[in-house]
């Protein structure tokens, strides 16, 4: 036999459900536990679950909650009559402790979570997505969002949690690694019907172009993408090697040419490659001079990668104007997830 839960909430005056979680044990839910709701005393209707389980509950409370409930107690049901539902007795506990006491209930797994959710939908009581729209991103449940977002996403859009699917999303798309986790692709094909893959494919390579087109396409040389300045030769030449130096002079000489440094190509193939699937503040590192320990290992002119490294102040002066430019593009992306 399963563990049962059962708790109390132990309040006369029900009118705000938040006292239920002041001196009580929180109410988890969770698979592979039968969970049970005891409800508060004074019921004065009884609702009777499909396998027969009988709650006492208060015709007020149940009817400011749920439209649905609402009509049917409008309907002239007594108070010594009884509303038999085809629910099982654990859907229906799930359903009156969201509606009780939402402040204390912790739900663990997504199997009670969908089946809350699925009453929430068929008794029309809008709080119970509202309260778990805001509670799921807070952690306040399992962390759904990191053991298992392909599943929380279908559950979120099937029931219009547009807060959390959104961050469903991002999760999805940390795991795909840019589509090479083909395992990780292939479950999300099975639960979108490979609508989402599409969506996502087309997120990733807006992605992928926007960072080419920052971190690669410099018209004017080291300057920031969209900058009408000129390359300093005097600010540029602490970030160069001798070679470059001089590549420099005839840039100057010949402004046809487009300068462009060595360790500038590889810094922006090691930034692209973690920016591709990873969130811009998470890599706060690529935009400081000490990345170039790391461009010094796979650099073609590694003297050119160190020259820079020396010069930290400059480096992460022109490197964080490049990070807000990007950072102002890819919120174009941030607005295509909450679509």
């Amino acid at each position: 036999m399963p563990a049962t839960y059962s708790v109390s909430c132990h309040e006369t005056d029900l009118s705000l459900s938040a006292k239920c979680h002041n001196g009580h044990s929180p109410l988890v839910a969770r698979l592979g536990a039968s969970f049970h709701f005891e409800v508060p005393t004074g019921g004065d209707i009884s609702l009777t679950s499909c396998d027969g389980l009988e709650f006492a509950v208060h015709s007020e409370i149940l009817g400011r909650f749920s439209s649905t409930f609402a009509d049917m107690l409008s309907a002239g049901t007594k108070s010594e009559d009884t509303i038999v539902l085809g629910d099982d007795a654990e859907s229906v506990s799930l359903m009156l402790a969201a509606i009780y006491c939402p402040d204390a209930l912790c739900i663990l797994d997504l199997d009670p979570l969908e089946k809350l959710l699925r009453m929430s939908q068929k008794y029309d009581i809008p709080c119970v997505v509202c309260t778990f729209d805001a509670t799921i991103p807070q952690g306040l449940h399992g962390d759904f969002l990191k053991n298992d977002p392909f599943r929380l996403f279908r559950i979120c859009t099937s029931y219009g949690l547009e807060n959390t699917a959104t961050l469903a999303v991002k999760s999805i798309q940390d795991q795909l690694g840019y589509f090479q986790n083909q395992k990780a692709v292939a479950r999300l094909a099975s639960l979108s019907g490979g609508s989402i893959i599409l969506s996502l494919a087309g997120m990733g390579a807006l992605r992928a172009k926007i960072l080419h087109d920052v971190l690669y396409d410099f018209q004017s040389g080291l300057p920031p993408p969209d900058s009408d300045e000129e390359p300093d030769p005097e600010m540029l030449s602490n970030l160069l090697c001798t070679t470059c130096y001089k590549t420099l002079k005839n840039s100057i000489r010949y402004p046809d040419l487009t300068f462009r440094p060595h360790w500038l190509f590889d810094w922006a193939r090691l930034s692209f490659n973690e920016l591709i699937s990873k969130d811009l503040d998470e890599c706060s590192d690529l935009f400081q001079a000490g990345v170039f320990a790391r461009v010094v290992k796979i650099a073609d002119h590694p003297y050119c990668a160190q020259e820079v490294r020396s010069h930290e102040l400059i480096f992460n002066n022109w490197a964080g104007n490049v990070r807000e430019k990007l950072r102002k593009e890819l919120t174009q992306l941030d607005i295509i997830h909450q679509l």
